[in-house]
Order: C-alpha cells, then structure tokens, then sequence
C-alpha cells in the first residue's frame, strides 16, 4: 500500500480499538493531549479525536485540518506509531504556531 495523505489519517474500527488499549501518554498541550501507541504498518498514522464539546463544527475543523497538516509536511509519517491527539474546548483558541510547536515536540522525536 502506497503512502498517501489519506492512509495517514484512516483507520479501521479495531485499530482503533488496540490503539486506544495500549497506548501510553507523551505530554499535555493547550487544550490538547497526545497519546502513542504501536501499529503494524510501516510508517505512522494520525487520530484527530475533536468531541462535540470542543466547539463548534467550524472550529473543530480547524484545528483537525491543522493538525494533519502540520503532521504530513513535517514528515513526521516516516517512525511507525499511532499518534492520538485528544482536543478540548481550550484548543479552539490555540494558535496555529503553538500547535505545531507542541505536535513538532513529541512526534518527531
């Protein structure tokens, strides 16, 4: 299977299912959380989790197209793992620097 933005970014139901049960926790942001678990593919994957009581749709839109962005230009793709990025209502009003900075520290480490 080629590597495409969009293999990045989809899962199936069990994956996530395994991911959310072994993964471990990397560190807190401004309203957001990040978790990482193994996977069995060879490069990483991304899970955006935005709960309705993290904004509007607008909003969490936002701050998922940022996240997928900032994951798939800085090639952060290349080390196998799910990286899951949990957002709160905090996160609505995070920059867009801020949010790279954060993401930047803990995947491309």
């Amino acid at each position: 299977m080629a590597i495409n933005f969009r293999n990045l970014f989809s899962f199936q139901p069990a994956e996530v299912k395994k991911a959310f049960a072994v993964a471990i926790k990397l560190g807190y942001g401004q309203g957001v959380k990040l978790i990482k678990a193994p996977t069995t593919t060879p490069y990483s994957k991304l899970l955006v989790v935005t709960p309705r009581a993290a904004g509007k749709a607008h909003d969490r839109n936002l701050i998922r197209r940022r996240a997928k962005a900032i994951f798939y230009e800085s090639a952060s793709h290349e080390n196998p793992a799910i990286f899951i990025l949990l957002v709160n209502k905090r996160a609505t009003t995070a920059s867009f620097d801020s949010l790279k900075a954060f993401l930047l520290n803990y995947i491309c480490k």
